[in-house]
């Protein structure tokens, strides 16, 4: 992740040229240590980096505010952890998709693997706190990692939140994917039913 190439528009939190990546890089690895201790046997797929959550806390689908206070009855997230924000804004960003994705895993005390087709932050021009849809070459650039990702963890079963999500996961090759509407725009009820019906 810290040495990949990312192309105009495009933030890597990961990357070795500033000093507030080196702390999201810490926060990455201890969520995937705690990860590799529960041993997800699923993954859940987003579209990319968005700029009020993981371009600042490094942690995929999770913001800034979830990463330092935690999630009530889960022993993953949390400034007892050793995770740390940023000095790029005085508190703790929250952001709708992870705050979404965050109430469903304790209501159902389902814990997968949390990951971005992209995992790169994609921004509009000359805004870097913005959000844009991925292009699929930079899909294609973030579905090598996902693969790789998918075998160290030994992952079982493929949930895509959205299209771009899916599409990545079924161009890896992988045939049984399963797909929940992403959360976003309104998506709440749609994404909570089909995790229902895809855990039931």
């Amino acid at each position: 992740l810290a040495c990949s190439a990312v192309g105009a528009n495009v933030f890597n939190p990961y990357s070795h040229d500033n000093p507030n990546n080196e702390i999201r890089k810490r926060n990455l690895t201890l969520y995937l240590k705690k990860m590799a201790v529960k041993k997800p046997q699923s993954i859940l797929v987003g579209e990319a980096i968005g700029y009020q959550g993981a371009r600042l806390s490094g942690v995929p689908l999770s913001s800034e505010y979830l990463m330092i206070n935690g999630v009530d009855g889960l022993d993953i997230l949390g400034e007892e952890y050793g995770y740390q924000k940023t000095d790029e804004f005085d508190y703790p960003r929250k952001e709708p998709t992870a705050t979404i994705v965050w109430e469903m895993i304790k209501t159902y005390n389902f814990i997968p693997l949390l990951w971005n087709a992209y995992p790169f932050h994609p921004h509009k021009p000359d805004d870097q706190w913005s959000n844009r849809t991925p292009t699929q070459g930079e899909l294609l650039q973030g579905g090598t990692i996902l693969k790789d990702l998918i075998g160290i963890f030994s992952i079982q079963r493929l949930i895509a939140m959205g299209n771009k999500a899916y599409d990545t996961l079924r161009g890896l090759g992988f045939q049984q994917v399963v797909k929940a509407r992403h959360p976003a725009h309104g998506g709440k009820r749609d994404f909570i039913r089909g995790i229902q019906e895809i855990l039931s």
